[in-house]
């Protein structure tokens, strides 16, 4: 049978390492599941800011 480590501290490293056994698995089949999508910001129409009888007079 096989004997896990009794330590907290071993505990973590075996936790550890089947964390980053999981990631490389995961990286493989599905890359985009670990990255995160850039934030889109939406910026307004500058058509839309002035309307035409708004616009100041050419020189």
């Amino acid at each position: 049978m096989l004997s896990l480590p009794a330590s907290p501290r071993a505990a973590r490293t075996v936790r550890g390492l089947i964390g980053a056994v999981a990631d490389a698995v995961r990286s493989v089949i599905a890359p985009a599941s670990l990255v995160e999508p850039p934030a889109v910001e939406t910026v307004p129409d500058p058509v839309d800011v002035l309307a035409a009888d708004e616009l100041p007079a050419q020189w």
